[in-house]
């Protein structure tokens, strides 16, 4: 049984791998300002056949801090109209919270109710299942 020796190309310390730019670089912050994320919205909204859906979409995901996993997941029975909230089951270990319902939110999840197809999933797609991670973000990305 031989052993193999792994030879370095001569011009490799030429030529080190690029370094990754730090955040600062790239962006001057990692969050979004109200008024971004209404001018998201509002983009949401208007692209593609699902306007209310994607609206609601980019508009749970900001202000309750949810994650794609966390909002894809969202069924009807964890929103209660009755007292205005909402149950938030996290994922990577967080941990599981209620939140209260702006009007705006009401509303446009009773539009929604109305409109999509009977699902127990709030964001469903077409097909009734529920909407998979890379559509969310193709939705965020158009918009």
């Amino acid at each position: 049984m031989t052993k193999l020796k792994l030879v370095q190309p001569e011009n490799s310390a030429k030529f080190p791998p690029p370094r990754r730019r730090t955040n600062l670089e790239v962006r001057s912050r990692e969050y979004l300002k109200p008024e971004e994320v209404k001018a998201l919205r509002e983009a949401a909204r208007t692209n593609g056949r699902n306007g209310v859906r994607d609206g609601l979409l980019v508009l749970l995901l900001f202000r309750h801090g949810l994650r794609v996993a966390e909002v894809v997941a969202l069924t009807w029975d964890e929103i209660h109209f009755e007292d205005g909230t909402i149950f938030i089951r996290r994922v990577k270990n967080g941990t599981d919270s209620t939140h209260f319902l702006e009007g705006d939110e009401i509303r446009t999840l009773k539009q929604l109710r109305r409109e999509s197809a009977v699902s127990r999933f709030v964001f469903c797609s077409e097909r009734g299942g529920p909407l998979s991670n890379r559509a969310v973000h193709h939705i965020v990305q158009k918009a």
